[in-house]
């Protein structure tokens, strides 16, 4: 009993950033050390309401060699046993802003898009990516209010040199037609995405991102200050909302300066 309560604690702590020297969830920047072995993992498929499409998540998983050790030594797994939490088939989507639906918590290294039609695929990336946020049109929005395009947060580099790419380093949002193609930037690089808000249409959103303001490397408020964006999908013309004169006064007034 004693001995399953300590595996379960210590498997907790693997799945948790910043726990001592224990790898975190993500794509690794250089060489495995250990040499683990990958598996390609293809999710369950997402169909992409108004299109002749779906959309299926791809993940390489390496087998992680500290979860397989604790799960040995301790429920007697055999060396064939395998084990991950960074990865999920399950493709559930859940209420988001305006007329997008959102993945939870994807981590997800590729999108496969497949035309039912005609069964052809093609990917939705040609780099090492993480996709960290995943936006889809949910079909219940009303007539003239459908959203036309597909939206992602990517963090493609580590920014924050820890040795992996995932979700605490940069997370710059893209668009995409919702046949996968056409991908566009949004957003700056280094800068985090976090949060996305349907303005009215179908077709503008507040954007919130955080740049590294302080070169610590890190996304971390208030110290790095957020910056507010209005972003059209189509024309992808962008503009500040909050300037750093309203900021300035905004402060002044709490402050009494």
């Amino acid at each position: 009993m004693i001995k399953g309560v300590i595996a379960f604690v210590a498997l907790f702590a693997l799945g948790q950033p910043g726990c001592g020297n224990v790898q975190p969830e993500g794509l690794r920047v250089s060489a495995d050390p250990q040499k683990s072995v990958a598996y390609p993992v293809f999710g369950n498929p997402i169909v992409i309401e108004g299109s002749g499409f779906v959309a299926i998540p791809f993940s390489l998983q390496l087998e992680n060699i500290q979860r397989k050790q604790i799960l040995q030594s301790s429920f007697g797994f055999s060396s064939g046993q395998y084990y991950s939490v960074a990865f999920s088939p399950d493709t559930s989507m859940r209420e988001a802003f305006g007329s997008y639906s959102g993945a939870q918590n994807p981590h997800w290294n590729n999108l496969a898009f497949c035309e039912k039609d005609s069964g052809k695929v093609h990917l939705l990336l040609d780099r090492r990516a993480v996709i960290c946020r995943a936006y889809f049109p949910n079909g219940k929005a009303p007539v003239g209010q459908t959203a036309h395009y597909l939206l992602f947060g990517i963090a493609e580099a580590d920014t924050n040199r820890d040795g992996y790419i995932n979700e605490y380093d940069a997370v710059v949002l893209y668009r995409a037609d919702l046949d996968g193609r056409n991908l566009k930037q949004l957003t700056p690089e280094n800068t985090s995405l976090k949060s996305v808000i349907q303005d009215g249409g179908p077709n503008d959103l507040y954007v919130r991102i955080v740049p590294d303001t302080n070169g610590n490397h890190m996304f971390d408020e208030p110290a790095d200050q957020a910056v507010l964006l209005r972003i059209n999908l189509e024309s992808l013309a962008t503009t500040t909302v909050i300037s750093d004169d309203v900021r300035r006064r905004a402060q002044s007034i709490v402050e009494h300066k």
